[in-house]
């Protein structure tokens, strides 16, 4: 039974973090700034995008969609074995069925989501790379891990005719056993890792809004970049805080003492959100102009930190208190004054 739980776990879950992020994140705020009419985005808003997500067991009852059983029906005629059928409160509640085949060495995925069904093909290969053949709308444009390789397919294709492309492919599949919700979490948290640490790139919001067929000033681009990537560094702050706690680095005691006055800095941390939130740290200083030409003139926030500290007064001075080095290096400020 374990034998594709790890293909369904490892690929199909990339494009669910494709999806939310590529098209609630960019095409919601595109859509929004460039006044279109109202579509699902605008009515539900942007989902939220956590860096770590459950998968709980669901029943055949709790989806009320007719596309997505028809879909389960069409992967039941194909002699696979059925895995089950799941949900993800993290996000909206998005639903979903899998099936694999051991002989095949592939999978199917029907999701029931917001924006309606789709499937995904999947199946992992031997050289390294993880091959899924999708009907997910909008989640063309976007980068991938590497050794993510995906074909985005017309909504009228159907299940038989893209199991058949995957079937066609001809490169070896590679057989791999562990649990279908273990691989799902960890395959979910380690494509979010690589997102919130990547960010999110401009070219990518140049192609989702070419793809939507939207005309979009330079300004809004940028205005999109910086709000995209202002999430994913506060998403992060979350990650990396919840890391911090994991270890043996900090009792309980301590974290009640510091967490109301912390200063999360990691390596995607915003230079500039940073210098604001320091010329407010030192705005009671008088006279404050060699602190603040120290802010302004700073080329990085650990930089910053350390020269800052050398010239405060030890009443105002940043405490580390700590480091993490997962998902990417940070540390961890504490005074009793900030904030």
């Amino acid at each position: 039974m374990g034998t594709i739980f790890q293909i369904i776990g490892i690929i199909v879950v990339s494009l669910i973090v494709l999806l939310i992020l590529g098209y609630f994140g960019l095409k919601y705020y595109i859509r929004l700034k460039v006044g279109k009419q109202l579509s699902k985005v605008i009515e539900h808003g942007p989902l939220d995008q956590p860096a770590r997500i459950t998968l709980e067991q669901a029943l055949k009852d709790d989806i009320k969609s007719s596309e997505f059983h028809q879909y389960v029906n069409t992967v039941k005629s194909l002699d696979m074995i059925e895995v089950g059928y799941f949900t993800i409160p993290q996000l909206n509640d998005t639903q979903l069925y899998a099936a694999y085949s051991p002989d095949k060495k592939a999978c199917i995925v029907i999701y029931s989501h917001i924006i309606g069904c789709f499937f995904d093909v999947v199946a992992p290969l031997s050289d390294g790379t993880n091959l899924t053949f999708s009907t997910a709308p909008f989640a063309e444009g976007m980068d991938y891990p590497p050794g993510e390789e995906k074909h985005f397919l017309p909504q009228e294709t159907t299940v038989n005719e893209a199991y058949q492309m995957l079937l066609d492919d001809g490169r070896q599949r590679l057989t791999l056993e562990l649990p279908f919700k273990d691989y799902f979490e960890q395959a979910y948290a380690k494509e979010m890792d690589w997102r919130l640490t990547q960010g999110m790139t401009e070219h990518e919001i140049r192609n989702q809004a070419a793809l939507n067929g939207q005309q979009v000033s330079e300004e809004d681009i940028y205005a999109a970049l910086e709000e995209q990537n202002q999430l994913y560094s506060e998403e992060l702050d979350k990650l990396v805080i919840a890391n911090f706690l994991d270890s043996d680095h900090i009792t309980a005691k301590e974290w009640n003492q510091y967490q109301d006055h912390l200063l999360v800095v990691h390596e995607k941390t915003s230079l500039e959100y940073l210098q604001e939130v320091l010329h407010w740290h030192i705005n009671d200083l008088s006279p404050n102009n060699t602190f603040a030409n120290i802010i302004d003139r700073a080329k990085n926030c650990f930089e910053l930190i350390s020269e800052l500290n050398n010239y405060l007064p030890e009443q105002k001075q940043l405490q580390l208190i700590g480091q993490v080095q997962d998902p990417v290096d940070a540390k961890f400020y504490y005074n009793p004054n900030f904030f």
